[in-house]
């Protein structure tokens, strides 16, 4: 891990793994419902979280879906190893640590993607598009949901963005569509909403079938 910003990132959530639920539970509750009162996964579909977290999106996905296969990737061992003992014993899971820029799966293996809560996180956004774009199948669905940099969340962004140890990269829901345009994706619902300090945007769309 070569990028000290993702290197803080990573190291700071890994020492507030054990605390994390407990800690955003407000946040976690809401942003995990809206995403979940959206999302459609078809029954036997192939399911990639981009960064999983502690898993309880993953926990979400397996009770109200049926997948064949769900992948939890998160480059923080703390947080995956809490998503691991929450989904164990399950057979059709699996847990990989890649960054979100450099995603190790072969071309074409997921039906779905989803990227929660985690967007504005990343330090190269067209780099994890263009990661999606090669690992999603053709006519499958990315659902992402992340902070949206537009109007008055400007300045709560940018205290966290000042003070925390994170790397903050937040992108602003008008220019996602463009953005996922270029890697093939065409949006399918763009949606914007406010919760408490936040600004909010879910978008969905699907990977050109040429």
């Amino acid at each position: 891990m070569e990028n000290p910003k993702v290197e803080r990132t990573v190291n700071y959530y890994d020492s507030l793994s054990q605390k994390y639920d407990s800690s955003y539970s407000a946040y976690l509750k809401h942003t995990h419902e809206k995403l979940s009162e959206r999302v459609k996964i078809p029954a036997g579909a192939s399911v990639l979280d981009v960064s999983a977290g502690t898993g309880i999106l993953g926990a979400k996905i397996l009770e109200k879906f049926s997948p064949a296969m769900l992948v939890l990737n998160d480059p923080s061992e703390g947080m995956l190893q809490i998503a691991r003992q929450r989904l164990e014993n399950i057979k059709n899971v699996t847990f990989t640590d890649h960054l979100a820029e450099e995603l190790r799966f072969d071309d074409n293996s997921f039906d779905t993607l989803i990227c929660l809560n985690s967007f504005h996180y990343y330090t190269d956004h067209q780099a994890v598009l263009s990661q999606f774009s090669r690992i999603l199948k053709p006519g499958g669905t990315l659902y992402l949901q992340d902070w949206n940099l537009e109007g008055w969340f400007r300045l709560p962004n940018f205290i966290v963005s000042t003070f925390s140890p994170e790397n903050i990269n937040t992108e602003a829901a008008k220019n996602i569509s463009l953005m996922l345009k270029n890697y093939g994706l065409q949006e399918q619902r763009l949606d914007r909403w406010a919760f408490r300090f936040w600004k909010f945007f879910y978008v969905e769309a699907i990977l050109n079938m040429d």
